[in-house]
């Protein structure tokens, strides 16, 4: 096909000659038969080199040849995928690899924009990558997601490298296309183990955090109890001579000045009230084990506020089921409880406002009574320390009344929640358990 082709171009070259020399014969020299010889010699050495030129010539075509086919198969048939693209986004030329990672006919992504195979959410990171292809003029790369012929997706990794022109501007870019998804979903499980390990880490440190407060806090509650305990045996004498004293006072004087009646009076309610304390020291010192029989609930409430003097700029809001089952604990450790935590809501209230009583049937096991007030609320702050003994934030009061509270409470298989915030008034809440074979909620059996 070569020779046909120098052939054909020889044959036209003679026949413009001889087109020529027939419109111009005076460009024949007339010459001697030597300068003929010699003549013919030079010409025939010229064809000679002409045909070793015209050897060398097609050798260096066919080799040119044989170069572009070997880089069509490298280009085609190489495992990385390949895109040429224009300037305006435009396929110029894809391998078979990326064809058929593509899940499309290689001569089909020709002349399609790139973006077309570029997931929507991810067009925004290839407007930045060819953007800063144009501004730098270096080689950018990027990840995105790119959608194949069937809708399926996967992760690639985008090498771009821009071509330019004669006048150093960008016209092609060479892309080549890796799949990572492999990569992201390795990536992914070891930030979710990495995310997996920190968790059981914190919540390790977090259950050991919580066993050393426990620790602690039981030693303090033993060491507290020792201390409660000699402090209330050691003033308990005392407050009994000077209640006897008060008394023999009392007796004594038949018509006592104003001065002397008021000052007796103020002596016998301090008493009183150290006896009180006296009593929550070696309750919480040495608390009794409970003896559990069935209760009403409600007759307990309705006992510890009889006992409790609550002021009249206090309104008293009961809301107590009257269909309730029997509970299952010890009433007069009960009553305490629920005194404590009533008094706590008066307290809490100088100034008026309203104290509410709720009792319910929270579940088939459990019964709630809630306690709420109106007051100033506790802060986040405290609110966590409010059942730690000795803690406090009257102005009189040792801090032993909810501590006690909650372990009367919990001695009787129940728990206690407080919900709060300043401003917004305090909610205590006592589950209970329910006596054993008690019918639940209208009678149905548990």
């Amino acid at each position: 096909m070569k020779k046909i082709k120098n052939e054909s171009y020889s044959k036209g070259l003679r026949e413009r000659a001889e087109e020529f020399i027939n419109k111009n014969p005076s460009a024949i020299k007339k010459v001697q038969p030597d300068d003929v010889k010699k003549l013919i010699e030079d010409l025939q050495i010229h064809q000679v080199e002409l045909e070793m030129q015209n050897e060398e010539l097609r050798q260096a075509q066919l080799e040119l040849e044989e170069a572009r086919d070997k880089y069509s198969d490298l280009y085609d048939f190489a495992p990385v995928s390949y895109f040429t693209i224009s300037d305006k986004g435009m396929i110029l030329e894809a391998n078979l690899t990326v064809a058929t990672m593509l899940g499309v006919e290689k001569g089909l992504l020709i002349g399609k924009p790139f973006s077309y195979f570029i997931n929507r959410d991810d067009q925004d990171i290839f407007y930045h990558h060819r953007k800063k292809l144009f501004e730098t003029k270096a080689k950018q790369t990027c990840e995105l997601r790119l959608r194949k012929k069937d809708g399926s997706q996967f992760y690639a990794h985008l090498g771009s490298t821009p071509v330019l022109d004669e006048n150093g501007n960008l016209h092609q870019v060479r892309a080549a296309v890796t799949d990572i998804t492999e990569h992201k979903r390795a990536e992914e499980a070891l930030q979710e183990d990495s995310e997996r390990l920190e968790g059981m880490v914190e919540e390790g440190a977090k259950e050991l955090k919580d066993a050393q407060e426990q620790l602690i806090r039981r030693e303090k509650l033993a060491v507290l109890g020792q201390l409660a305990g000699g402090v209330g045996h050691e003033l308990r004498n005392p407050m009994t001579a000077l209640k006897n004293a008060a008394y023999f006072l009392n007796m004594s004087l038949n018509e006592p000045e104003p001065q002397v009646k008021a000052t007796l009076e103020i002596l016998n309610k301090e008493v009183a009230t150290s006896e009180k304390i006296i009593s929550s020291l070696l309750d919480f010192a040495r608390p009794k084990a409970p003896t559990v029989q069935k209760v009403d609930v409600n007759e307990i409430v309705e006992e510890a506020l009889s006992r409790t003097t609550v002021p009249k700029d206090i309104e008293v809001v009961r809301e107590l089921d009257d269909g309730l089952p029997a509970i299952q604990g010890d009433p007069d450790q009960l009553s305490q409880a629920f005194g404590n935590l009533i008094l706590n809501a008066v307290q809490a209230m100088p100034e008026g406002g309203r104290l509410t009583v709720k009792s319910q049937l929270e579940s088939p096991e459990q019964v709630v009574i809630c306690v709420g007030d109106t007051g100033a609320g506790i802060s986040e702050e405290n609110l966590a320390k409010v059942f730690e003994p000795l803690f406090t934030t009257k102005a009189r009061g040792i801090g032993l009344g909810l501590a006690l509270t909650k372990t009367l409470v919990e001695g009787n298989g129940g728990t206690i929640e407080v919900k709060s915030g300043a401003g917004e008034g305090t909610t205590f809440t006592v589950g209970l358990p329910l006596a054993v074979g008690e019918a639940n909620w209208h009678g149905r059996e548990n």
